[in-house]
């Protein structure tokens, strides 16, 4: 039986080494609202980085990454409240299920958090997350030149191996 009931227990704040306070959380379908205003804070770069191309981020896109069946997928927001109160997304890190075993990692960060340890975290938490669902593996695609998020999955133990035209298929077994 599948579950739409918001995972609660996966709240919690974290503090970067900077001093920022970072709240992360499973992702909402409310947070569509938010997903379009973080998304132009992203580089194209990024984005295609992200994405292994060009996506068209559309409302379709949008809903299927924001309205999940909790028992089958998640997606760790992480979010700040800027000098007005008002809650940002900064980064998301997601896990989409091939199966009850196996998982896909992606991640994305807004630009002006690279560099800053969200990546780490939102790693570590996605993957800490995947632990308590079950998975036994986790997969990702990237970049072979995508040294960055080669170095993030490396320091938590995934394994790469080359696939086609400039693909790494990285792995990791929980």
């Amino acid at each position: 039986m599948s579950s739409t009931v918001y995972p609660v227990k996966y709240i919690e704040t974290v503090t970067l080494a900077n001093g920022t306070s970072i709240q992360l959380r499973p992702i909402h379908k409310a947070d569509r609202l938010q997903v379009p205003i973080a998304t132009k804070q992203v580089s194209k770069q990024s984005l295609y980085q992200r994405f292994l191309g060009y996506p068209s981020i559309n409302s379709r896109m949008i809903k299927k990454f924001t309205e999940l069946d909790y028992d089958e997928d998640m997606a760790i927001v992480a979010e700040i409240s800027d000098d007005n109160g008002e809650k940002q997304l900064i980064g998301v890190a997601r896990l989409a299920s091939y199966n009850k075993s196996v998982a896909e990692f992606a991640i994305i960060i807004i630009d002006k958090w690279h560099g800053k340890g969200l990546g780490k975290i939102l790693t570590k938490t996605i993957l800490d997350i995947a632990r308590d669902l079950g998975y036994k593996k986790i997969k990702a695609s990237l970049f072979a030149k995508n040294f960055p998020i080669k170095h993030l999955l490396s320091i938590h133990g995934f394994t790469f191996e080359n696939s086609t035209y400039g693909i790494l298929n990285a792995e990791l077994n929980l």
